[in-house]
């Protein structure tokens, strides 16, 4: 690992560089008689004078930051430098341990406590008067080392999400972690319903979901949310503590919703969860230690047997508990997230490599023209890229018949397939003649119509979405509802549908979510985003009141605002 030593840190304001660096040496100092740590325990002799800065497990790169020890900086490389190096310990500090040498690890516990708190404050107050400068000016650009820092929190936060837009219905935590379902979830499970049956209400204003009450009458506290997904089948909540929880829908005998009660995962209460994902029949979980746990339906539609899938386990099967996978955790592959999409899985180690698994047609998998001729792979394979170094690959979204990756760097690799324009290239497949092959990439290629930096993504049935650095979305390929299709947005008629086009309405947004019904009679899907004041936008289907419509129509092809979130604090039921 690569060292440097760093002068005085300065604040978001050029002040209390002091104070940080003057704590240093005594919180790499143990209790007792252990001294500081030494020049000597690091490859390279350097002075001792700041904070060791290394390469961040989220990738940022910096030619000052790996500058020759013996350089005198400039200036420029100083201030540069020196947010880097906050941004780096960041990073490190919020658990991605494994850049370091294991001799290392003891003297960072020493100073996680102190620099924690620290650092994490410095940061904010970075980004918050840099953001501050956006909105006050506008279009005004970050300075270099404030970019860098806001790139990597946003790039970050794409792992947790905060609201989700599943099959008819919405789920969405609030700032204050308090989890909300509205729409018509659990409606799918249904057979044989008719969509605008009576009976099966849709659940108009936004539910909090709660612990249950007891026997006695007494409820227990409900525990405050980082994350949440879902699906036709679950809804999947992630708490602060890192417990897995899910929620159950109560219903009277008219149909209508009483309340949502939030459970414990209890085969996984003693994990500490850091990623989850379900889409469809199958649901996963990757622990902090990076076992990755799954359970699930071979499909999620009886109705549809071509669609199942594995979940990595060697065969497709039902399992109805949540069970590690065993190419995944300690002493293997560690995995950092997983992206679930109807009939695949991708997953994202904590080193930048990319695993699939399940139905490998139309090249969803990535893994080359034999594999899409076995139709199933039943372990996770290695996704291979063609590029010299391979790009490092924090995050994923699979979709129904293609998959996107978001590289550290801020580009996007995608495969599968590109009939409808999903995969924003000029590039088709090599050595492929015929048309049907020429829509098809069947191993990761980057997309070169993007050429702006990737902080968030979504796939969904024919469409891909695409957040950047500047807070706007992007727009590729169809929309499944046939009234619409190509008109996607308000498209120009004419435009290219691999062309991404900027979606209109939306500014700052830092996280976007869309579903994906698979029902052969109605094509319904529609889109969340979300701006860093937590407020939610709509689009896409609402008849069943996945988000409220500002006219009758039960299919909104511009964006609108969901005005009544976030919802004001003395609504919520706790």
């Amino acid at each position: 690992m690569r060292c440097i030593a760093l002068p005085p840190l300065q604040g978001a304001d050029g002040q209390g560089g002091e104070n940080l660096t003057s704590k240093l040496p005594t919180l790499l100092t143990s209790p007792g008689n252990r001294k500081p740590r030494q020049p000597g325990s690091f490859s390279s002799p350097i002075r001792w004078t700041g904070v060791v800065a290394a390469r961040s497990p989220c990738g940022f790169r910096s030619n000052s930051l790996y500058r020759s020890v013996n350089k005198a900086p400039s200036p420029v490389d100083i201030a540069d430098t020196q947010q880097l190096a906050l941004t780096a310990i960041q990073c490190i500090l919020t658990g991605a341990f494994e850049m370091f040498l294991v001799r290392e690890l003891p003297f960072l516990s020493m100073a996680c406590n102190g620099l924690d708190t620290m650092v994490a404050e410095a940061c904010a107050q970075q980004l918050r008067l840099a953001r501050a400068r956006l909105v006050v000016t506008g279009e005004a650009r970050f300075v270099r080392c404030e970019r860098q820092l806001h790139r990597v929190q946003r790039q970050s936060s794409a792992l947790l999400p905060t609201s989700t837009a599943s099959e008819n219905y919405t789920a969405a935590v609030d700032a204050h972690g308090k989890l909300f379902v509205w729409g018509r979830p659990g409606w799918l499970e249904e057979r044989g319903r008719d969509p605008y049956d009576p009976k099966w209400p849709s659940i108009t204003w936004p539910k909090q979901a709660l612990v249950p009450t007891d026997t006695a009458g007494r409820r227990s506290p409900t525990p405050q949310f980082l994350a949440v997904v879902a699906s036709r089948h679950a809804i999947l909540a992630l708490s602060k503590d890192g417990q897995l929880n899910f929620a159950q829908v109560v219903r009277s005998a008219s149909g209508y919703a009483t309340r949502i009660d939030i459970h414990a995962l209890s085969e996984v209460k003693d994990k500490r969860m850091v990623n989850l994902s379900t889409r469809f029949g199958q649901a996963f979980a990757v622990s902090d230690s990076g076992e990755v746990f799954a359970w699930g339906l071979p499909s999620g539609d009886p109705e549809r047997p071509h669609l199942q899938s594995s979940m990595g386990f060697g065969k497709i099967a039902t399992c109805l508990r949540p069970t590690a996978l065993p190419c995944f955790g300690p002493g293997r592959t560690p995995i950092r997230s997983v992206s679930t999409g109807v009939s695949h899985t991708i997953f994202v180690s904590i080193f930048g490599e990319v695993y699939s698994v399940g139905c490998s047609q139309h090249g969803k998998l990535g893994l080359g023209v034999h594999k899409d001729m076995e139709k199933h792979v039943l372990v996770p394979q290695k996704v291979r890229f063609t590029c010299h170094p391979s790009p490092i690959i924090l995050a994923a979204a699979a979709g129904l018949r293609h998959s996107l990756l978001m590289s550290t760097s801020g580009e996007v690799w995608g495969f599968g397939c590109n009939s409808e324009g999903q995969l924003a290239t000029s590039r088709g497949s090599a050595g492929m003649d015929s048309a049907a092959n020429s829509r098809t990439l069947w191993q990761p290629k980057q997309l070169d119509r993007l050429p702006f930096f990737v902080t968030g993504l979504a796939a969904g049935t024919w469409s891909s979405f695409f957040v950047t650095d500047l807070g706007r979305v992007y727009y590729c390929g169809n929309s499944s509802y046939l009234d619409i299709k190509s008109r996607c947005f308000g498209r120009p008629k004419g435009w290219e549908k691999a062309r991404p086009m900027r979606i209109p309405g939306l500014r700052r947004i830092v996280e976007v979510s869309v579903s994906m019904e698979l029902s052969s009679a109605h094509k319904w899907e529609h889109a969340l985003f979300k701006d860093e004041r937590g407020s939610l936008f709509g689009w896409g289907h609402c008849g069943h009141s996945e988000f409220p419509a500002p006219n009758r129509r039960s299919f909104q092809n511009e964006v609108v605002p969901i005005g009544f979130w976030p919802l004001p604090l003395h609504l919520c039921t706790e």
